[in-house]
This record gives C-alpha cells, structure tokens and sequence, in this order.
C-alpha cells in the first residue's frame, strides 16, 4: 500500500467512526429541554449506510483510479458531513456550556463542506477534470459560496431553523448581523448559480460525449434519476400523508446508488448493461404507474357499483387486484417494447438482425456464404473487436 492509498483509509476509518458516532446519538434520546433530531429509524439506517458506504468507496477508487480526485471527494463528502452530524448530536445529548457551544457551532458550520465537494463531484465526474478550461470559473464560485456560508453560520447571533433552542452563539455580535444576514444572502445566490451552472455542464458534457464516457454518465444519470423521482412523488403525494412518507424513505434510502453508480462508472463495470438497465426501469415504472391507476378507478367504480350489496369494499379489492394480476404481463410485454425501442435501440436492431440471419440460414447450404454472414451477424450484434469461423472437416 502506497502512501496515497494509507492516507485514503486512515480517512475512511475517522469518516465511518464519525457515521457510527452520529447513528449512537440519532437513536439517543436527547437530553432534556433539547429537541429530538425528527428522524425515523429507516432514515436513520439510510444515512447510516450513506456515510459509511461512501467514504469506502472513495478509498476504492483512490487506490483503484489514482489520478481520479472523485475517490477523494467522495470521503470529503461523508466526513463533513458525518462531523455535522456527530456535533449536532452532541449538542443534543450534552449539558451546553462554551466548550460544547464552540464544538456545535463549528462543526454545523463546517458541514456545508460536504455540500461543497458534493457539488465539485458533480463539475469533475466522470474523468476527475473539467470537461474544459472555460468551465474553470464554476468551482471558484461553489468555494466562495460555501466558504462565506460557512463564515456566515459562525458568525450569527441568531439560532437558525435546525439549532437547539438553549444553545447560545458564541462568535455571534448582535451588532454584525445585520452584515451577516447580507453575506449570508450573496452566498446563496452564489450558490443557486453553482448549482445551475452545475446542471448546464452534466446536460452539456453529456450531449458531447461518446463512448465509454457517455455510457459512465448514463449509469450516474439512472441513479440520480430515481432518487430525484422519488423525491418528486414524495413531494406530489404530501397530502397522503402515509404514501408520501414511503416515497420520502424510499428516496432517503436510494441515496446510497449515487456514490454505488458512480463507483461502479469510474470502474468500467458493466457498462455497457446500462441501456438494458435503464429500459427495464422506465417499463416497471411505466406498467407500475398505469396499474396503480386501474387498480384505484376499478376499486372505486366497483365501490359505488356494489354500494347496497354486504361486503363490497372486500369484493371490489379482490377483483381489482384480480384485474391487476391478469393485466400485468401483457401490459408489461407491450410497453417494455415500446420502451425498448427508446431506451435500448441496439438490442431491438441486434434481435432483429438475429431474427433475419436465421431465416436466412434455413435455406443456406453453401459453406462459405453460412461463415460470410455468420461473421456479419456477429460483427453487426455483438461489436467484437475481432471474430474467428472454425468448422470442423467431418468427412
């Protein structure tokens, strides 16, 4: 192990002692007068697995792809943000007084790091390096802006919406703030433009990429596409209140695919598998989706048809899920080819070429035309980088 790979998982270790510290005081109750940290057990296992998991693959990646930063950046990301919340836990569970105030404070302030370099891996992935010297401003600003919301969040007299209540502001001037509250509002919209920007560099990198790059984008796009679409039906279904909080821990937990898709991106695991991946996703939730609607208006058309006879709430869900079970692979086989269509073009064109050849080679005797179109059928499915015909003399 080289020296760049034992500073990786010396920092890996202190990032998951710090995850184990924040799981210990998340599950704590807190200390009277302190307000409890509002999570449920299942968000707390998936932040758990958030900051544990991703500082190890960042040591993976560091000894794997060296000149690759994004290993580092994944174990800035856990460590900051493990700190923050190891030292909001210790503001929760201990008595305050100025040592514990110093240590809340600092360690609250320096967690928007985390956010920083979680942007910065957004600007530098998949290679590590910016797609071009004229994007060089875009990491000054994410820095600027979180290194004034750090000095800001210091420097409040004023507890913010996430403090404990009793706990006081030691950098804080009453008489600073009304600076404070200026700066602190010049750093978000510094921030809002980072991130911006950060959207327009991920859609223009991938509209100019090709190959192998392309394709590590397309399988760090699937994940974050699920997380986000989770999140936006969590947000869609709030008045349901118990749906949307499956949707919002369902996206809290698929939080930890984006460093796995990353990882296994930067690795070249696979890649190719993505296309496939992707389709069947977009299917399932497609059929998901057009079910859960037939499954409601059946159940409730049903409801109102059978409103005098006993029992018709049982009845109407027995035969909606009847209806259900009947129309799901059919419906499935449907629009998985429609989808196939978009999402994976290469294997619709390599089924259908498949599909000729072997027409083709019913009718065909002669030798060497079986072996010319054997090896246009392959070259034309598979891409191999070269392709070898051996048939055996049987005479």
């Amino acid at each position: 192990m080289n020296r760049r790979s034992a500073v990786a998982m010396s920092l890996t270790a202190l990032d998951v002692a710090l995850g184990v510290a924040a799981l210990a005081y998340l599950l704590i109750p807190p200390r009277a007068g302190a307000p409890a940290a509002g999570v449920s057990p299942v968000q707390v296992v998936a932040d758990a697995s958030f900051l544990a998991l991703t500082p190890i693959l960042g040591a993976v990646l560091v000894r794997r792809r060296p000149d690759n930063v994004i290993g580092w950046l994944f174990i800035s990301v856990a460590g900051w943000l493990a700190l923050s919340f190891v030292t909001d836990g210790i503001a929760r569970h201990v008595v305050p007084n100025d040592a514990v105030s110093r240590i809340a404070v600092i360690g609250s302030s320096l967690g928007m790091l985390g956010f920083v370099s979680l942007f910065l891996l957004f600007m530098v992935f998949p290679t590590g390096r910016l797609p071009s010297r004229r994007w060089r401003w875009l990491p000054v600003i994410a820095v600027v802006a979180g290194a004034l919301t750090v000095v800001t969040s210091l420097l409040a007299s004023q507890p913010s919406a996430g403090d404990v209540p009793d706990l006081p502001k030691p950098f804080g001037r009453p008489e600073w703030q009304p600076v404070v509250d200026t700066v602190s509002g010049v750093a978000s919209i510094l921030m809002v433009a980072a991130l911006l920007a950060t959207l327009v560099l991920l859609v223009r990198r991938f509209r100019a990429s090709q190959g192998i790059e392309r394709q590590q984008l397309k399988v760090f796009a699937w994940a974050a596409s699920i997380v986000v679409g989770l999140l936006a039906i969590g947000i869609a279904t709030a008045p349901l209140g118990v749906v949307a909080d499956t949707f919002w821990t369902l996206a809290l937990a698929s939080l930890v695919l984006l460093p796995v898709a990353a990882t296994v991106a930067i690795l070249r695991y696979r890649l190719w598998d993505i296309d496939r991946l992707v389709s069947r996703t977009v299917a399932y939730a497609v059929v998901t989706a057009i079910l859960v609607a037939i499954f409601g208006l059946v159940n409730l058309g049903l409801q109102e048809a059978l409103a005098n006879v006993t029992q018709a709430g049982t009845l109407a869900v027995a035969a909606s899920t009847l209806a259900v079970f009947a129309l799901f692979q059919p419906l499935r086989r449907r629009i998985q080819r429609l989808v196939d269509r978009r999402f994976d073009r290469a294997r619709v064109d390599a089924d259908r070429v498949a599909a000729a050849f072997a027409d083709r080679l019913r009718g065909e005797l002669d030798l060497e035309s079986i072996g010319s179109e054997t090896r246009e059928a392959v070259e034309r499915t598979l891409h191999p980088s070269f392709a070898t015909i051996w048939l055996r003399n049987v005479e």
